[in-house]
C-alpha cells in the first residue's frame, strides 16, 4: 500500500497534467505567433483536481477513518496550505508536502480570541487587564488573523476583513493553546460573552461610564483560519475625521444596512452643504430602495398605506431628476480626483470626512447648478 507522501506526489503529477492540458503549450508552439493562454484560477484548478481518483486516493491515505475518507478535511488542508497557488507559481513540491504533512496530524495550535470593544478608546495601544489584554492592532497584524489574502480571495472570502477599519478599533484579547486534529468538527451551542469575560468587561465599564458594546467575537489561528463566532452591527458610530473632530459614522465596514449606505452617500453627493436638501435626498433614496427591495424579495409592508403614500409622493420625474444629478456629481468627482482608486476611497469615506465633503462641493457645485430643475408634477 502506498504511503500518503507517495500518493501526494502522484496527485501533484496529476495536477500538473490538468494544468498543462489547460495551457496546452504544445498547441501554442505549433500555431506560433504571440498567443498566450490565461492560466486557470486557483479555485478552478482545485475543483478540477479534487474530482480525480488521484486526489481520492491521497485523501484515503492521509486521513483514514471507519466512516470513509474525510475528503473535505484533506481538501481544506491542501487549499489553506496554498498548494494550488504554489502549483500555478511552479514552486517546489517537496516544500508543499512539508507544509501539508504538518497539518495532517494532531498538533498543538495557538488560538487567539478577539472581542471588538465598540465605543472604547484608550490613550495607549496595548495594556493588560486581569488575565487578558486590550490591544489595537496594526493593519499588518489584522491581515494575519486568517489565511493569506490570495487564499482568502480564492477559497475563504468570509475570512477576509477590512484591515483599515479594524486597525482603528480596540480588542479584548486572550490567547490559548489547544490540540487539533484535521477532520474533527467543533459544534458550538452558543457563546456567553459576558459570562466568559465579565471581569475585564466590568473593569472597562467602571473606567468609562458612557457605555460600550461587544458586537463582534472572532477566533484567530494566525496565518491559517479566522472564525467569526459572533458578527453583529456595531452600535456606536463615532469616528475622528481628518480635522480631529468626532463625527457620526454611518458607513461602518461591518454588516451595514445597504439602504442607509447608499442613501447617505447620495445625500452628500447631491445635497452638498445644504442640510435640508441632504435630508430630502436621504429620505427619497431610502424610500425608493425599500420599494425596490419589496419588489425583488416579494414582500409587503406591515404598515399598510404608509409606504404607498411615500411612493406616490415621489413622482417618477423627481426620481429621474435625482438620478441625473447623482450621475453628474459622481462623474464630476471622478474627473476632479483623476483616478479610480482615489475616487473609490473618496466615495467610501465621504460620510465621515469633511475634507472629502469639501472636495465634492468644489467638484460638483458648478455642474449641478447648470442643470435644469425637474418640472413640477
Amino acid at each position: 500500500m502506498s504511503s500518503p507522501r507517495e500518493l501526494f506526489f502522484k496527485f501533484h503529477a496529476h495536477a500538473i497534467q490538468v494544468l498543462d492540458k489547460h495551457l496546452n503549450p504544445a498547441a501554442l508552439r505549433e500555431r506560433g505567433g504571440s498567443f498566450k493562454i490565461v492560466p486557470p484560477s486557483a479555485r478552478q484548478l482545485a475543483e478540477q483536481c479534487e474530482r480525480s481518483e488521484a486526489f481520492a486516493s491521497f485523501a484515503r491515505a492521509a486521513l483514514p477513518s471507519k466512516g470513509g475518507p474525510k475528503v473535505w478535511a484533506v481538501s481544506e488542508v491542501v487549499r489553506r496550505c496554498g498548494f494550488y497557488h504554489d502549483l500555478l507559481a511552479e514552486r517546489d513540491p517537496d516544500n508543499m508536502w512539508e507544509r501539508i504533512a504538518k497539518r495532517l496530524v494532531l498538533q498543538t495550535v495557538q488560538t487567539r480570541t478577539l472581542l471588538l470593544l465598540d465605543g472604547c478608546a484608550f490613550p495607549i495601544n496595548k495594556f493588560p487587564v486581569f488575565n487578558r489584554s486590550i490591544k489595537r492592532f496594526s493593519e499588518e497584524e489584522i491581515a494575519s488573523f486568517g489565511p493569506p489574502l490570495p487564499i482568502c480571495e480564492s477559497f475563504y472570502t468570509t475570512e477576509s476583513i477590512d484591515t483599515k477599519w479594524f486597525s482603528r478599533q480596540w480588542f479584548l484579547r486572550s490567547d490559548w493553546r489547544d490540540e487539533k486534529k484535521p477532520g474533527h468538527i467543533i459544534l458550538r451551542l452558543g457563546t456567553d460573552v459576558i459570562g466568559d469575560v465579565w471581569e475585564p468587561l466590568l473593569s472597562l465599564a467602571l473606567y468609562d461610564i458612557s457605555g460600550f458594546g461587544v458586537p463582534i467575537m472572532m477566533e484567530s489561528e494566525e496565518g491559517w483560519k479566522l472564525e467569526r463566532v459572533n458578527w453583529n452591527t456595531p452600535a456606536f458610530e463615532i469616528l475622528s475625521d481628518e480635522y480631529g473632530t468626532e463625527v457620526p459614522r454611518s458607513d461602518y465596514c461591518v454588516k451595514e444596512a445597504i439602504a442607509d449606505k447608499i442613501a447617505t452617500r447620495c445625500a452628500y453627493l447631491v445635497g452638498l452643504d445644504d442640510d435640508a436638501k441632504r435630508k430630502n435626498v436621504f429620505s427619497a433614496v431610502k424610500t425608493v430602495y425599500e420599494q425596490r427591495s419589496r419588489v425583488v424579495h416579494g414582500t409587503r409592508s406591515n404598515k399598510k398605506g404608509k409606504s404607498n403614500k411615500k411612493t406616490r409622493a415621489l413622482e417618477l420625474q423627481e426620481i429621474r431628476d435625482l438620478v441625473r444629478r447623482l450621475l453628474v456629481a459622481v462623474v464630476s468627482l471622478r474627473l476632479h480626483l483623476g483616478s479610480d482608486p482615489k475616487w473609490y476611497e473618496a466615495l467610501r469615506e465621504l460620510p465621515v470626512s469633511r475634507k472629502i465633503q469639501d472636495t465634492v462641493i468644489d467638484s460638483s457645485r458648478r455642474a449641478l447648478s447648470l442643470m435644469k430643475e425637474a418640472p413640477s408634477p
